[in-house]
């Protein structure tokens, strides 16, 4: 089959499975925010840090170099698992010493056992590389969503029995450990590592040399994301951060599961292209087009939305959520759009200009997250508002040199998609407006999403047709 053809199966695929992630997502998190406290969220965010930068240095971008690479030697595969094997054991050991001084940062002693039980996920997951890596190279989107899907029924069951059993933050991260195990076992079964570790960094060197590009990227990348909650946790305590953190997580939501498949098959599919300039910008403008069409309206009916849902489904308790929920979902695209372009420089062997790039939205957000961390809740949104669009702006406008793509061009395409989704929430704001909540909040939700689909169906069709027919033909292949 086709690079092309077998690009495009797996992404649909991917769209599949994660449609499906979406929803279970979502429906487990409605059932988690009526159960659960602000307080857990708030110990969760502080809990992950650690372990998620480990997560992203911890095999110095070989997963990528893999994925990468057209050719894979038996020993070339042995040096690198022997490597993510070592780079396991150690990394855990540095958070289990880590845990206290952490802790002692943040003032919340609680944090200690969350974190120390964090380094599991590390050595489970260094078992996952190799066979992951091996189903992404093939363009095997169907494998891997149904190991994705698996991974995430399991981690979702366990989240919500240990919730319901009164275990609280722990939920979450026996839920993902389970979920790991799960993917860990099921990646081995659909690509198996018949051949032991060989501990040989001149091997490995091979790697490394696009693997540190990689996890340069990966660290500017991580801190980018949770610079605000390093900040914001230490002049708050774990309630306040937990509202925060739940706010950010529901906005999250949507980037997350669409932002892996644009990664994952970009890195095996966009390359192929790098030496036609024309087809290349032409295939990620067309992402960026659809995209926008799926994202615009999906984060601003959030926005829309959430008053009635939050009070609908979780009550008074979360009433603080919808604010910060409000403020993040109106500029989330926006974060969600600098991932093509990143992947989109890889591919185009421009990864310097991506890593710079992802060091200037660094510097940008951190000095709005820096003011706005004095001004509680609502003040470290509204830096997300005033930053993000500032250093996306700067971002494309870079990286559109190197890809035949300028930031007008993109703003055009951005227009037709985000003036529906503009005058979709408008009609849901007039319609709760003249109803005045006499239909209750569950009725007023299912009648806010049903209008929001109507007329943001209508708008994109006379807004912007090329695009709705576009999507429709995207669908029906």
């Amino acid at each position: 089959m086709k690079v092309e053809a077998k690009a495009q199966k797996s992404a649909k695929w991917s769209l599949l499975g994660k449609g499906l992630s979406q929803l279970l997502s979502w429906a487990i998190t409605f059932f988690l925010f009526s159960i659960l406290v602000p307080e857990d969220y708030g110990f969760l965010a502080l809990a992950v840090i650690l372990v998620a930068y480990f997560v992203e240095i911890n095999d110095f971008g070989m997963s990528a170099a893999l994925v990468q690479r057209k050719y894979l030697p038996h020993n070339l595969m042995r040096a690198a698992f022997g490597f993510i094997l070592i780079m396991s054991v150690i990394s855990s050991i540095i958070i289990l010493f880590a845990a206290p001084f952490v802790a002692d940062y943040y003032d919340m002693p609680e944090l200690v056992p969350l974190i120390r039980f964090t380094s599991l996920q590390i050595l489970v997951g260094a078992f996952m590389v190799l066979p992951k890596a091996q189903v992404i190279r093939e363009l095997n989107g169907k494998k891997k969503e149904i190991i994705f899907i698996c991974r995430n029924v399991i981690l979702s069951i366990v989240t919500l029995i240990l919730a319901l059993s009164g275990f609280g933050v722990w939920s979450f991260l026996i839920g993902n450990l389970m979920g790991t195990l799960t993917a860990t076992v099921l990646f081995n079964i659909y690509a198996p590592v018949h051949y032991l570790p060989l501990f040989s960094y001149r091997k490995v060197r091979l790697l490394l040399n696009f693997g540190f590009n990689s996890i340069a990227q990966n660290i500017i990348g991580m801190l980018s994301r949770t610079v605000d909650v390093l900040l914001f946790g230490k002049y708050v305590g774990s309630i306040t951060l937990g509202f925060y953190s739940a706010a950010k997580n529901l906005a999250n939501l949507p980037s997350e599961k669409f932002g892996m498949v644009i990664k994952e098959i970009s890195l095996s599919g966009l390359s192929r292209f790098n030496e036609d300039p024309s087809a290349f910008s032409y295939l990620l403008i067309r992402g960026i087009r659809l995209m926008s069409f799926i994202l615009f309206p999906v984060y601003i009916g959030i926005a829309s939305v959430a008053p009635d849902l939050i009070s609908f489904a979780w009550g008074d308790k979360w009433a603080d959520l919808i604010i910060p929920l409000q403020i993040l979902s109106l500029v989330m695209p926006l974060q969600m759009f600098l991932v093509p372009f990143g992947e989109a420089l890889n591919a185009s062997n421009n990864p310097s200009v991506f890593t710079v790039n992802g060091f200037i939205v660094l510097i940008i957000m951190s000095i709005c997250f820096y003011f706005g961390a004095s001004h509680g809740i609502v003040g470290i949104s509204l830096a997300w508002a005033f930053g993000l669009p500032i250093a996306f702006s700067i971002s494309i406008f870079r990286a559109g040199k190197y890809l035949g793509v300028t930031l007008w061009q993109v703003i055009k395409e951005f227009m037709g998609p985000f003036t529906s989704a503009l005058l979709m929430a408008a009609g849901i704001y007039f319609f709760r407006y003249f109803i005045d909540g006499s239909l209750g909040f569950g009725l007023m939700t299912l009648l806010d999403i049903l209008l929001g689909v109507l007329i943001y169906t209508i708008c994109s069709y006379f807004l912007c047709r090329k695009i709705f027919y576009e999507f429709i033909s995207f669908v029906k292949k």
